[in-house]
């Protein structure tokens, strides 16, 4: 419907879970301009229409290309988030992020002060040997993410560094 947002949630799980929707409407400078969340519980599997919003509701005076919708579901176990955009990636008028990484052991914390899209780690050449336990992720300010290095090989051996960190994001294609 061009109308609403239609919110669905699909669980491959065996059990029913309970938990809260929340949708929170944020503009390009990382601003939360709304929030509306509701309990809801999710069938085992199975896939539901769970509420729909009004685009009126969700975008009041904001342009559709300085929007970014936040779907998150949280039950005692889980966690899942979803992002809805009004516009083509090309078209959104992003800031430069400035996304930080700060480094405790084999765990990274990643912050922004405006949203990063599509977040993708990488390690610099000649640094560590592993993987990330996520990549390709959206950060939005004041929702932190936690990302586990997994070191593999020799090159893996020594801690991991701020400095042996490579990270890209949409606006660094622009």
């Amino acid at each position: 419907n061009d109308g609403e947002l239609e919110l669905w949630i699909t669980s491959d799980l065996g059990k029913k879970l309970n938990g809260v929707l929340e949708t929170s409407v944020f503009n390009l400078r990382g601003e939360k301009l709304r929030t509306r969340s509701f309990e809801t519980e999710v069938p085992r599997l199975a896939s539901v229409r769970q509420n729909s919003i009004a685009l009126e509701e969700l975008m009041k005076d904001e342009k559709r290309n300085n929007l970014i919708v936040q779907v998150r579901f949280r039950s005692d176990e889980y966690e899942s988030n979803n992002y809805h955009f009004f516009t083509p990636f090309k078209s959104l008028d992003l800031a430069h992020p400035g996304v930080s990484a700060s480094v405790r052991g084999k765990s990274l914390t990643l912050r922004t002060e405006h949203p990063a899209l599509f977040v993708q780690l990488g390690l610099k050449t000649g640094a560590l040997s592993g993987r990330f336990s996520r990549n390709y992720f959206h950060l939005l300010p004041g929702d932190p993410i936690e990302v586990k290095f997994i070191p593999s090989g020799k090159k893996g051996a020594r801690p991991l560094r701020g400095s042996d960190l490579s990270v890209r994001h949409l606006q660094d294609t622009y």
